[in-house]
């Protein structure tokens, strides 16, 4: 959802974002599948389960899921209504997540996202859909390490001495 701005950013000659940063979420030129929006309700919380990332607690509570699904049916309809069009890749660094056991974005999935940048990077962790939940340390800490510029020799950033 990040990706369309950025490039609209650079339509209208407004300044880039100085990084994108994309998790769990294949290039945006593959085809999404199922449609998961259109689901029933039924199978949209077994898909949910599969996904590993919401408690079946959660799943379980009829009340609560009657407020989450219709957010959840907007997500999946953006991701599964969304058309890619081919354009030059954008001047600007991508960062890519992804879990190493994903098989809803596959790290090969993953990959596709360097023809969308002329500078690009992918980060494989360990786990699933789901793998900030247990590397969100992991995931902060590259995210400070790709925005904190790189110290050029000679330039000092303190004051004179």
């Amino acid at each position: 959802m990040a990706f369309e701005p950025a490039r609209l950013l650079g339509h209208r000659g407004w300044p880039a974002p100085c990084h994108l940063f994309v998790s769990a979420s294949p290039a945006p030129a593959r085809r999404r599948e199922p449609q998961l929006h259109n689901a029933s309700d039924t199978e949209l919380k077994t898909r949910l389960l599969a996904l590993n990332g919401t408690p079946r607690e959660i799943l379980g509570n009829d009340e609560l899921m009657e407020l989450i699904l219709p957010v959840l049916r907007a997500d999946f309809a953006i991701l599964e209504t969304y058309e890619y069009h081919e354009e030059p890749p954008l001047d600007v660094p991508i960062t890519v997540f992804g879990g190493i056991h994903d098989r809803t974005a596959r790290p090969s999935e993953l990959e596709g996202w360097r023809r969308q940048s002329t500078s690009s990077r992918l980060h494989l962790l360990p786990g699933d859909q789901f793998f900030i939940h247990g590397m969100a340390s992991e995931v902060v800490r590259l995210v400070v390490a790709h925005l904190t510029p790189v110290p050029v020799p000679g330039n000092h950033a303190g004051p004179p001495d």
